[in-house]
């Protein structure tokens, strides 16, 4: 790629993400009624800025109260200065992902699933990372609500992979500049695997992929539900079946089974 065009993509990039840039918290949802407003609220209470977030919740097509507990957040959040916007859309997460990037108002987009909590200060670390002309995408660590040596050693090895590879899954909370997403052609549309791909899109174009210190808290649901052991060699399944180009609508329906 001519030098002179990356020179000039940089300097819109650093442009694009002042220390004040509005940052935009893509949140999709399905039937997550027992999750969204613990989120919600961590999500303004951790924010050290309020009037410079805003979220934008798609929803898939919720069958239970999902909707009506966002209602119920909104003046909580509007107290705290904090703006959502709700739309809906068809299921699937890489499609809502996208429709919200699409309707965000911010320079820097966060895609937060909606059965994880932010750190602290989530918003000016992000901020400050991305100050950085260097880099590209980034994530938080990995933590889980269930804090058993098994589930330590889970966070770990993911961890050391998205480190190590530069490949971290969507349960890190990826954040981005908003033009670095629209170039890259956003998530691809796929039924399972579109943040996996997404990052393998990012190294493509020689993007630089990092992971800050602090971590997120995601729910270690599926693992309690299934089975850490089987939960664990399934992950890898979708891995190995994405490479071996199995179509992610037969491994999102053995995934979701």
């Amino acid at each position: 790629m001519n030098t002179a065009m990356d020179d000039a993509a940089t300097s819109h990039n650093i442009q694009n993400c002042p220390a004040k840039a509005l940052l935009s918290v893509v949140v999709p949802t399905l039937n997550e009624a027992n999750n969204i407003s613990a989120t919600l609220m961590n999500l303004v209470d951790k924010c050290s800025v309020p009037q410079l977030c805003e979220i934008v919740l798609v929803d898939g097509g919720s069958n239970d109260s999902t909707l009506n507990v966002v209602q119920a957040c909104i003046p909580r959040l509007e107290e705290r200065g904090l703006d959502m916007r709700i739309f809906r859309s068809k299921r699937g997460r890489a499609h809502q992902m996208n429709l919200g990037a699409e309707k965000a108002r911010g320079n820097i987009l966060l895609f937060l699933h909606a059965d994880t909590l932010l750190p602290p200060d989530f918003d000016t670390s992000i901020r400050t990372a991305l100050k950085s002309e260097h880099l590209t995408l980034g994530a938080f660590r990995l933590n889980t609500d269930k804090n058993t040596r098994s589930m330590q050693w889970i966070c770990h090895c993911a961890n050391l992979r998205a480190r190590l590879l530069a490949l971290p899954y969507g349960d890190q909370a990826l954040f981005i500049r908003r033009a670095d997403f629209m170039r890259v052609h956003m998530f691809p549309a796929l039924e399972i695997m579109e943040d996996f791909a997404f990052a393998r899109r990012i190294k493509r174009n020689k993007g630089k992929i990092f992971l800050l210190t602090d971590a997120v808290v995601t729910s270690a649901r599926r693992w309690h539900k299934h089975g850490y052991i089987f939960t664990s060699l399934c992950n890898q399944m979708m891995i190995i079946g994405y490479y071996l180009r199995i179509p992610t609508r037969i491994l999102a329906r053995w995934y979701r089974r």
